[in-house]
């Protein structure tokens, strides 16, 4: 089995503030869930009925923490008044304790990931996985009939698919399974080459890059939206991860689209996409502020935006009723482009001089972009409608009578 030895608890990044430190987790130039939702016209909904469950490898959180998150955004204004947080459902496997402390770049993922899906959607009910291996964590999860999973743990493709199986079986009971590209651009932390990280380059996943968004100030609309590498909020070789995976071949929703390499420095031709790029959609990968530990903390990486686009999720599932697996939600995304905003400029050789460049269309920086939420619902709530052919109704009924003896006939001769 695939331990944590293996793996890197994606992408949770802790800022030091340069600024003053916030006195709440409300607080102008940093992020909180609730305001992306705003920004990005997500529709309203608490996630009630919608079953999520986040995956850890390690680490614990704690319950006081979110509560405190909670109530600085309902003092805020941010949260409706009335709103508490949801008390988080924990499942611990492979002899893990849970414990605060046990595992400290888990205490933080757990933190973040919990912050996030629970603010956006806080009346789903919520579930974090904690245990040693990814097969026995993702496992548990799908066999608990999770509508959602999201994860905020990375590999190297080269590590194996070690979660086939499961993966086929979360795709088999329309389970969406949400994952972080990385936050090291067109490589891993070492920085050793190109990869595109697992699992988030299983097509079976729907992977999550960054971008970083800045909100007008006056009513939380989307000011500017760019990528997010080189960040200077971060280390240089921050950078929202991306790229054209070694091992899985071209799935048919990204058939017909065209990347740009970085090679050594020098951005070559448009080239056609041959295997399974990654990412798919992005969200926010900047700084986010939460409790962690009992003190105000800022943390940012694909490790939050791939739950926050959990949350988007549960909100559209929990309103239309319908669960889909995560090629069918990206069969979707890929025929609506026009539904993400299109993120053009950027690049994400961070790590390495070699990597990808933003374009018109998805590229292996931010994917499609991210997402017009008012747009993602409308057609996830009309469904696949055809487009062309005989529909129900096919019958016209122009010029009615207005006048005289109609169907049905009740008096007899």
């Amino acid at each position: 089995m695939s331990n944590t030895n293996n793996s890197k608890p994606a992408d949770f990044r802790k800022v030091s503030f340069t600024d003053p430190i916030p006195a709440t987790v409300y607080y102008p130039g940093y992020l909180t869930p609730p305001q992306i939702a705003t920004a990005y016209n997500l529709p309203a909904s608490t996630g009630a009925g919608v079953k999520i469950g986040i995956f850890s490898l390690g680490g614990g959180f704690k319950q006081s923490d979110l509560n405190a998150s909670f109530a600085d955004l309902v003092a805020a204004g941010v949260l409706p008044s009335g709103t508490t947080a949801p008390t988080i459902n924990q499942v611990l496997l492979d002899g893990e304790t849970g414990v605060w402390g046990s595992y400290a770049p888990g205490d933080g993922e757990n933190t973040l990931d919990i912050y996030c899906v629970a603010t956006m959607v806080p009346n789903a009910n919520i579930t974090i996985y904690i245990g040693k291996y990814w097969e026995t964590v993702f496992n548990r999860a799908v066999t608990d009939g999770c509508h959602i999973i999201t994860m905020s743990w990375v590999n190297t493709e080269d590590a194996g698919d070690y979660l086939a199986s499961y993966l086929a079986t979360a795709e088999a009971n329309k389970i969406a399974v949400i994952a972080a590209a990385g936050d090291w651009g067109s490589s891993i932390q070492s920085g050793t080459g190109l990869d595109a990280l697992y699992p988030s380059s299983n097509p079976k996943v729907i992977s999550v890059g960054g971008t970083k968004l800045t909100l007008n100030t006056a009513d939380d609309s989307r000011d500017t939206e760019t990528d997010d590498n080189r960040d200077p909020d971060y280390p240089s070789s921050w950078g929202g991860g991306g790229g054209v995976s070694k091992n899985y071949s071209l799935p048919s929703w990204q058939a017909g689209l065209h990347y740009t390499p970085i090679v050594s420095g020098t951005t070559g031709t448009s080239t056609p996409l041959t295997m399974r790029g990654v990412p798919d959609i992005s969200a926010p990968m900047n700084t986010y502020v939460f409790y962690q530990d009992g003190t105000i903390s800022g943390a940012g990486g694909t490790s939050a935006s791939a739950p926050v686009m959990a949350g988007m999720l549960a909100r559209i599932q929990a309103l239309t009723g319908k669960q889909r697996s995560s090629a069918e939600y990206n069969a979707l995304f890929y025929n609506h482009k026009s539904s993400f905003f299109d993120i053009t400029v950027g690049t994400n050789n961070t790590q390495i001089t070699s990597g990808y460049a933003g374009t018109v269309d998805w590229d292996p920086v931010t994917g499609l972009g991210p997402p017009i939420g008012n747009k993602v619902f409308q057609y996830m709530r009309n469904g696949l409608r055809p487009t062309s052919g005989s529909v129900f109704p096919n019958h016209k009924f122009d010029n009615r009578p207005t006048s005289g003896q109609v169907w049905p006939r009740t008096k007899t001769l």
